[in-house]
């Protein structure tokens, strides 16, 4: 099986095989949580294989449970090489793949034996003890971080030759909604052709930091068209207001050069937006907004073009009335003045708290607060009411979180009318190893019909282990108690769409979606 790699991951790996066959013997590469680290080390042996086929690789990570994923992985695309996990058996094998642990209980008495030792989360390797790794001048040493941001441990001093961050993800288009960039292409570059726009180009990069979804021209004037797509036909300010102050993030890191100047922006929310908010925006920041009713309008009618729009939409626009847009004639003038912070703040806060915060019993009360901040950033909106360390009157159970619903948007509508609930509960669980069925059944335990309390969320570092998945749909099937699995790469997608302005409970939606089409009998 080929592997289809990004092109982030593809620049990677020719730096980690430029890497193998140079005089370096020791480097690392920052990559952040979620974007195919497995993808990059596994097409890495590939080439290093294809040169030197008796290389024999060391590959080390902190749980057992990741080197059996990885360990699968590795067969299915790599189908000739030799697996061990066994450091005795490692001599007659090209790959070897286990923990950090077993390393040091049965250490090879010579580690020149490998010809490259691949540290993951070697941001943890701190102690005196992870000096025995580095013995051999022999053997090349690649660390691979989640952050920059560590200053520690034994790759403190190395060259770093490969970053990529959750930023460049973002601007890259990795974080974007399921059908946005077919809706782009399949829709709204017909629609600009038949509102008399030239030129109209997709995914255009206006600096190594921002990414806009269409330009196109029109007559002398040059426009930048964001678009957001969103799951209900309505959506609370603070979805808008993000929206918004990512295009005055990018008005405003733009501003200091001349060939922007007489840039229009223009953001498409597929959602009802206030004719009142529209103008102000527009006389505030000379920032133009088409909403649904804008683009019902320039639709004109056109059956073809209507058509391809409800394809994309998961509400009806049969109702809507088309709403003349603002008018894009004018002139820029004098730019605004202003100050907002970058949206890729939160983004990157939040993916530090989590790389930050270890794995394990003693920092399950750290993982508690940064999971609730989270769930506060995401849905504070969306919640009438907040209880931490919830306990029942009977003081039998103690929920880490309890929040009330008001069922704004569609997620949480969904969840009140097809769940009978009006309250939620998350459980954080900061396990290193996967989730077991029996915390689903301690958590099915705080759920009640009669107290309208239905649906769980489990926040946890790696998610369901199978058997919970079989244990959560049991729970679905027998009970209608709908606990639903989250883990850290979730979360930080969840940020970022909610940094791109976009609706964060729309994740949700997609994914429960999923959970029930797979649902049987």
């Amino acid at each position: 099986m080929q592997i289809k790699l990004r092109s982030y991951q593809i620049e990677a790996v020719e730096k980690i095989n430029a890497f193998f066959w140079s005089d370096v013997n020791k480097a690392k590469i920052h990559l952040a949580s979620g974007l195919g680290k497995s993808s990059i080390i596994i097409s890495s042996i590939e080439r290093i294989l294809e040169k030197k086929k008796n290389a024999l690789i060391l590959i080390l990570f902190s749980r057992r449970v990741i080197c059996y994923q990885f360990e699968d992985a590795v067969r299915k695309v790599l189908l000739n090489v030799r697996i061990s996990k066994n450091l005795n058996d490692s001599e007659f094998s090209n790959v070897c793949i286990t923990t950090y642990q077993a390393f040091y209980r049965f250490r090879p008495e010579k580690l020149e034996i490998f010809d490259l030792i691949i540290c993951d989360e070697a941001h943890f390797l701190k102690s005196e003890k992870h000096k025995i790794l580095f013995d051999s001048s022999l053997t090349k040493y690649l660390g691979i971080m989640s952050t920059e941001s560590y200053s520690e441990g034994w790759f403190r001093d190395v060259r770093c030759i490969y970053v990529y961050t959750l930023r460049e993800a973002f601007n890259d288009g990795y974080f974007e909604h399921p059908n946005e960039r077919q809706l782009v292409e399949n829709f709204f570059v017909p629609l600009l052709s038949t509102q008399r726009f030239k030129n109209v180009q997709t995914g255009v990069l206006l600096s190594d930091y921002i990414k806009v979804d269409m330009s196109a021209n029109k007559g002398e004037d040059i426009f930048v068209f964001e678009v957001k797509v969103y799951r209900g036909l309505y959506n609370p300010h603070s979805t808008i207001n993000a929206a918004l102050n990512q295009i005055i993030s990018y008005k405003e890191a733009l501003d200091s050069q001349p060939r922007y100047k007489k840039i229009s922006f223009v953001i498409i929310l597929l959602c009802k937006v206030e004719e009142s908010f529209i103008h102000e925006v527009f006389d505030k920041y000379k920032i133009t907004i088409w909403d649904i009713s804008n683009i019902i309008y320039l639709c004109n009618n056109n059956n073809d073009l209507i058509n391809s729009l409800s394809k994309y939409l998961p509400y009806s626009i049969i109702d809507i009335k088309g709403q003349v847009p603002i008018n894009l004639s004018y002139n820029v003038g004098k730019r605004t003045s202003y100050k907002t912070k970058t949206p890729f703040a939160k983004l990157e806060y939040f993916q530090n708290k989590l790389d930050e915060c270890q794995k394990g019993r003693n920092s399950a009360r750290t993982y508690e607060i940064i999971c609730t901040e989270i769930v506060n950033y995401l849905f504070h909106t969306e919640f009438t009411q907040i209880s931490e360390q919830h306990r029942t009157g009977d003081d039998m159970f103690c929920m880490d979180l309890l929040c009330g619903l008001k069922g704004t948007t569609e997620f949480w509508k969904f969840l009140m009318r097809f769940y009978n609930t009006k309250f939620i509960v998350f459980e954080y669980k900061n396990y290193s190893d996967y989730i077991s069925q029996n915390l689903i059944y301690t958590t099915e335990k705080y759920l009640f019909s009669m107290s309208l309390r239905n649906v769980a969320f489990i926040i946890s570092r790696l998610g369901f282990s199978p058997n919970a998945k079989k244990a959560a749909l049991g729970c679905l099937k027998e009970h209608g108690k709908l606990i639903i699995s989250l883990n850290d790469e979730d979360l930080l997608k969840m940020i970022a769409i909610k940094v791109n302005g976009e609706e964060p409970s729309d994740y949700l939606l997609y994914k429960v979606e999923n959970l029930l089409m797979s649902v049987d009998k």
